[in-house]
């Protein structure tokens, strides 16, 4: 072993290869993330709703969808390369049926809801 500065040069290198894997599957996952957990589901609108957080500059809405059975949001994705979701949630009318494509997990704890990126009527 090679001993630098009081360092152990081939322990800090596993570190540091240890560190990198660790990154990459984890950026990995949050572009395979809403493919893996894609779903396509159909209801009725119950209820629609626009929630904003942030003031000025910063402030960003999520639109929630109410169903019978489940509340989804429709936020835009980067990943999902979705960016009109105001336009779709204007499209959504309440008492009317759809089908919708999906993605993600409901995390009551963290207020989570699966994403909405297609809707049909």
């Amino acid at each position: 072993d090679m001993i630098v500065l009081g360092f152990n040069v081939m322990g800090l290198n596993g570190i540091v290869i240890g560190i990198a894997v660790v990154l990459v599957i984890l950026i990995g996952w949050a572009f395979v993330f809403p493919y893996v957990t894609q779903d396509t589901v159909q209801f009725t609108v119950t209820d629609k709703e626009r929630v904003t957080n942030g003031v000025g500059s910063s402030r960003r809405s999520t639109y929630l969808i109410f169903t019978d059975d489940e509340t989804f949001e429709n936020v835009d994705s980067i990943r999902r390369f979705k960016f009109r979701s105001s336009n779709l949630y204007g499209k959504v009318k309440i008492g009317s049926n759809y089908t919708a494509t999906v993605y993600g997990w409901r995390v009551p704890i963290l207020s989570k809801y699966r994403n909405i990126i297609k809707i049909e009527e």
